[in-house]
């Protein structure tokens, strides 16, 4: 068995960086990430390890794992909740204008050969220098060598994917892409522009579809 605890943590994914100047050389920290809390407990019984659960939290962003796994299976629900996109900004280049948090869930099965992966991910509370944005919602899963991804909402904007991995040539190589947009998202070309671009009226509808 084992259990552990950890508060008030922090984590700069960046190492410091010397900065040269007028005045000589001065050292730029790196950002930190203040982690609240860490916490996990578990086990090991006849060759299975139990994880249950693991969790971190990031302020209102709470991360959760429960898993078991052995030498031939494996199982486990992963959970992330409110995640908002200024704190991925430490890590990636994200427009400052865009907000909104990540949530996700997923669910790990099948074997070390053959893995088995499904959820759902959101994007929620969303805007564009303050104009409300539609929430998105997507399925994914992965099996047979390959992670497939759908869009459920918005009704106006569908994504479809599906790329192999890993990718094995004559059988296993192809991804392809279906994307159908509705006459609903003309709105985003006032909120992305501004308002400098605005649609007049009418229908209109884009399908593409590559592999």
């Amino acid at each position: 068995q084992f259990a552990f605890q950890a508060a008030d943590w922090q984590w700069r994914p960046y190492a410091p960086v010397a900065v040269p100047g007028r005045q000589g050389v001065s050292v730029e920290q790196g950002r930190t990430v203040t982690i609240d809390r860490i916490e996990a407990r578990g086990g090991l019984a006849n060759g299975v390890l139990t994880v249950d659960p693991a969790e971190v939290q990031l302020g209102a962003t709470l991360m959760s794992l429960s898993a078991q796994a052995s030498a031939t299976e494996q199982s486990g629900t992963f959970q992330l909740s409110n995640l908002p996109l200024s704190t991925l900004a430490q890590f990636a280049s994200i427009p400052p204008e865009a907000r909104g948090n990540i949530n996700l869930t997923a669910q790990v099965g099948g074997t070390r050969t053959q893995p088995l992966l499904q959820g759902e991910v959101s994007f929620v509370e969303a805007s564009w220098k303050n104009q409300p944005l539609d929430s998105i919602v997507g399925r994914f899963g992965y099996a047979n060598q390959r992670f497939e991804f759908a869009t459920v909402m918005p009704e106006y904007l569908q994504v479809a994917a599906a790329v192999p991995f890993p990718t094995t040539p004559g059988t296993n190589d192809r991804a392809t892409l279906n994307l159908n947009i509705g006459t609903e998202a003309t709105k985003l070309l006032s909120i992305f522009t501004g308002g400098q671009v605005e649609w007049a009226g009418g229908e209109m509808g884009v399908q593409l579809t590559a592999s």
